[in-house]
C-alpha cells in the first residue's frame, strides 16, 4: 500500500437539519484505513441526540464554538474550542450546540465506521458549498433538532 492523498473536494457530505458532516477519510475512499475521519459543523441550537457506537471509540477535536456534551441520561458537560473528547466504545454521547456560532469539530473513529445511517441526506462535496467550509446555515434547518451522530 502506498501513501494516499485525499481532497475535501472529493469527500461525501452527510447532512441532517443543522448539521453537516464531511467524510474526509472512510471506507468508501480508503478501504484499508484503520480510522474514519470526519469534519462536522453544527448550527447554533442543533442537537445530535444521545447514541452510542458499540464497536468503535471516537475522538473529537473541537475547532470552534461551545456545546453541551450529552452523557448518560441527563448528564451534560460543556466543551469548547481547544478541547479533545475521547468516548470509549459503547459509551452514550451526543452534542448540543449551545453557542451563538457554529460548533465545529474533527472526529476520528476507530475502528472505521460507516456513519450514513445517522443522516438523512448524502451529497458529494463537489455538489455542495461544503468543499470550502462545511458550516450549516439557518436555511439547512427545518425546525427539527433531534438528529444523531
Amino acid at each position: 500500500m502506498s501513501v494516499e492523498i485525499h481532497s475535501r473536494k472529493e469527500a461525501v457530505v452527510l447532512q441532517n437539519p443543522g448539521k453537516r458532516s464531511v467524510q474526509l477519510l472512510w471506507r468508501e475512499n480508503a478501504p484499508d484505513a484503520a480510522v474514519t475521519v470526519t469534519h462536522v459543523a453544527m448550527a447554533p441550537g442543533a442537537v445530535s441526540s444521545r447514541h452510542e457506537h458499540p464497536g468503535a471509540e471516537q475522538i473529537w477535536i473541537v475547532e470552534s464554538g461551545v456545546a453541551a456534551l450529552l452523557l448518560g441520561e441527563h448528564e451534560r458537560r460543556e466543551i469548547k474550542a481547544g478541547d479533545l473528547v475521547r468516548t470509549p466504545k459503547g459509551h452514550v454521547h451526543g452534542i448540543e450546540n449551545t453557542g451563538a456560532v457554529p460548533f465545529v469539530y474533527l472526529t476520528v473513529t476507530c475502528p472505521p465506521e460507516d456513519m450514513t445511517h445517522f443522516y438523512v441526506q448524502r451529497q458529494n462535496a463537489a455538489e455542495t458549498s461544503a468543499d470550502a467550509d462545511p458550516v450549516p446555515t439557518e436555511a439547512d434547518r427545518d425546525g427539527s433538532d433531534a438528529t444523531r451522530a
